[in-house]
């Protein structure tokens, strides 16, 4: 990627990920301090924990849009906090980021249905394309759901509305037969 292309992307990623909030699960404090940093560049608000039992606590009381987490934590690794939170909520995004991927653990991750993942040391290159590509479906799918709450709140005015004018009309019809 040139950095012609790292600056558009850059440019789009914080354009699509405004508002998003992100849980980053990080046990090395070093590397969790990096991630925060190099993630504050793109989004608003960044809760932190150093191992899934603290994820956990932190996403039972707040919405989070994206979750990083590291694989191999104390504790609760990412593979047991990813089961927890997609039994709450199987539509979280999930990005697991590890300096080891044996195959059965990305199996494992995949059936699980985590979105994405970040080989350690870190390509922040290749981390500009996922978090692009993730937050741009993050963003279609909060944009569906606002779009779907108009049409619920406005097919519930003309429920009302139809209601109203029946009402109107049977009067009407009482009114005339009364005459």
């Amino acid at each position: 990627m040139t950095e012609n292309n790292i600056k558009i992307s850059s440019s789009r990623l914080k354009d699509i990920s405004f508002g998003m909030r992100v849980l980053l699960v990080e046990d090395d404090p070093i590397i969790q301090q990096q991630l925060k940093v190099f993630l504050l560049r793109f989004f608003a608000h960044i809760d932190t924990a150093n191992n899934g039992v603290e994820a956990l606590k932190l996403y039972e009381k707040n919405k989070y849009d994206l979750i990083v987490t590291d694989l191999s934590m104390p504790q609760m690794g990412g593979i047991e906090l990813s089961i927890h939170v997609k039994e709450m909520d199987t539509d979280q995004y999930i990005i697991v980021v590890s300096a080891h991927f044996e195959s059965d653990k990305l199996i494992d991750l995949l059936n699980i249905g985590v979105g994405g993942f970040i080989i350690k040391p870190v390509d922040f290159t290749l981390v500009i394309k996922q978090l692009t590509k993730i937050c741009q479906v993050i963003s279609n799918r909060n944009e569906l759901k606002y779009l779907n709450k108009i049409l619920e709140n406005t097919n519930k005015e003309l429920q009302e509305s139809n209601i109203q004018y029946q009402s109107a009309l049977n009067e009407s019809m009482n009114l005339k037969k009364q005459l």
